[in-house]
């Protein structure tokens, strides 16, 4: 239990940027970001997977903007006039990682996209949950203030349900208690359950923020 599908988690954003590749330059958008990778939003047909990409981003809280290069992994067409463009990095120097650790401390201290209170996690475990019995579910993202996960249990509105959550490699699991607030069928037996997470001790709180950044570094 608790096996992670991705190296890092990604926490969404929506900054502006420079994609820059050997036939132009282009303006983007970051979507979201990871100390390994990102996903840009850009003008279709100016990479395809394997080709290298350099992403200049303007970090709201530095001087100068940060580049970084990438390998597309992913294109994946957005609407008719833009393309998400998912990159891995392939070569981030110390002083430009030292900035991205920096800008990612940054964001998961703000306010999430649009009317989000807190910053979205994306990231992918198996955990345990209980509610009137046990069972196993998927996360799929996680912020301070909530949480989303996709399970065969059916849930009910205003439900609670603890949550358990292990990331390899930290000892002790964030044990969670939360409210159902919307639930969906996605086919089959399988529901997408969103969760707000309940008001917690300032220990608890704590305990929240800091297994977020274990999470973002991939701990």
């Amino acid at each position: 239990m608790g096996r992670e599908r991705r190296v890092h988690a990604r926490v969404e954003t929506a900054f502006d940027c420079e994609l820059i590749t050997d036939r132009n330059l282009w303006p983007g958008q970051v979507v979201d970001l990871s100390y390994g990778g990102a996903r840009v939003l850009g003008p279709p047909g100016i990479a395809e997977v394997g080709d290298l990409m350099r992403v200049a981003m303007k970090l709201p809280m530095d001087a100068e903007s940060v580049t970084v290069l990438g390998e597309v992994r992913l294109v994946t067409e957005v609407d008719p006039g833009r393309v998400a463009y998912g990159l891995r990095f392939s070569q981030v120097e110390p002083a430009q990682r030292e900035s991205l650790t920096s800008f990612i401390e940054y964001l998961l201290a703000g306010a999430g996209v649009g009317f989000r209170d807190s910053p979205r996690i994306a990231r992918r475990l198996e955990i345990l949950c209980r509610s009137k019995q046990e069972f196993r579910a998927v996360m799929r993202d996680i912020s301070r203030s909530g949480l989303g996960l996709e399970c065969d249990q059916p849930l009910l509105i205003d439900e609670q349900v603890t949550l358990e959550i292990r990331v390899e490699a930290v000892d002790d699991p964030l044990v969670v208690t939360g409210k159902v607030v919307h639930t969906r069928a996605v086919g089959g037996d399988r529901h997408h359950v969103g969760l707000r997470l309940g008001s917690h001790s300032a220990s608890e709180k704590q305990a929240i923020e800091d297994f977020l950044r274990k999470l973002m570094s991939g701990a």
